[in-house]
């Protein structure tokens, strides 16, 4: 569970995907050893619900908690409790063992037999996993102590360890994983097109364009090795007329980041290439005519209207002089 407040790109990415029982389930009959999955009734896989784990879990929780059957219904069930991590936490392995005993306390409180725990840290950060796996790595104890310290095992998958052909999984989870193995890599940018025409293929069978706005907010907040132009340009190469529904969704995320971290430079540059992307898209014979007009717009502000106008024109000659009195009016005032 990462100590960073929600929302955080990677956590909201994650979140969003792992909720998805049917990606959970692949992720663990691929990835989880054998024995362990032979042993599961992955068919019986369910999220738990968030009154569940007590406030002071829910409130800085980041992870997401599964309850399944064992394939013989004897024993009762065990908890899945995935974790993400995008950095190296020498601290996860005591992150892990406090929510579990949490949930051990939840389970007391309620009365329920003490269910076991099955553990998994999903980290997809730039290096190798390279510090504590366990809790005698935190705890140096001499070797007269060590054994009072707590000590359980949990699953490490760290994606910097896989070859895409190793990333199994139907085409879902398969995607997801590729796109939070690339997304802090100098390699995004040459992966991008590639990446995106995957959840462009999901999107089409799933008939619906939130799969693709999920995906694109991840790219578009989630990492520094892509500017709002690259995407831009992804996004019109790869997805064509989609990039009119999806162009929106995407300004309004630069719009919100740039207004959260006052960050007038990189609010400029999200506005300016979210104009460009949906006066491209809806009115390509005049693009060059009206964007000409946007060199003279320095305020924000100004640019925000813009954006607005751009999505709701009824025709090209309505933007433009929309602009037009836009940029006077900034220059008088």
């Amino acid at each position: 569970m990462s100590d960073d407040k929600l929302p955080n790109p990677h956590d909201r990415f994650f979140n969003q995907s792992f909720s998805e029982v049917a990606v959970a389930r692949d992720f663990l009959s691929n990835f989880l050893p054998k024995d362990v999955v032979s042993s599961l009734d992955l068919g019986s896989l369910e999220p738990t619900k968030d009154s569940f784990i007590d406030a002071q879990l829910r409130s800085s929780q980041s992870d997401l908690l599964y309850r399944v059957c064992f394939v013989d219904g004897s024993l009762g069930y065990v908890y899945v409790l995935f974790e993400h991590k995008s950095e190296p936490d020498r601290m996860a392995p005591f992150q892990l063992l406090r929510y579990m005993v949490r949930i051990w306390e939840q389970q007391r409180r309620e009365k329920d037999a003490l269910a076991p725990i099955i553990p998994l840290v999903l980290y997809h950060g730039n290096v190798p996993w390279n510090t504590s796996r366990s809790m005698q790595d935190i705890l140096q104890a001499p070797k007269e102590l060590v054994r009072y310290v707590p000590d359980f095992a949990s699953e490490l998958f760290d994606l910097s360890q896989f070859s895409d052909e190793q990333l199994r999984g139907q085409a879902t989870l398969k995607a997801t994983l590729l796109l939070l193995k690339y997304i802090g890599s100098e390699e995004l940018p040459k992966r991008l097109p590639g990446l995106l025409q995957m959840f462009a293929d999901l999107q089409r069978q799933r008939s619906g364009l939130e799969c693709l706005k999920t995906v694109l907010i991840y790219l578009s907040s989630g990492t520094d090795k892509i500017d709002s132009r690259q995407l831009v340009d992804a996004i019109y190469s790869t997805l064509n007329l989609n990039g009119e529904h999806l162009m929106p969704t995407i300004a309004d995320e630069w719009m919100q980041q740039g207004h959260e971290k006052g960050r007038e430079e990189g609010l400029d540059e999200g506005l300016r290439a979210g104009i460009q992307a949906i006066v491209e898209l809806r009115f390509p014979e005049s693009a060059e005519s009206i964007l000409g007009h946007l060199s003279n717009i320095t305020s924000t502000d100004v640019l925000a209207r813009i954006l607005e106008s751009a999505k709701n024109a009824g025709d090209s000659s309505d933007l433009e002089a929309f602009i037009t009195s836009q940029s006077n009016g900034q220059q008088s005032s």
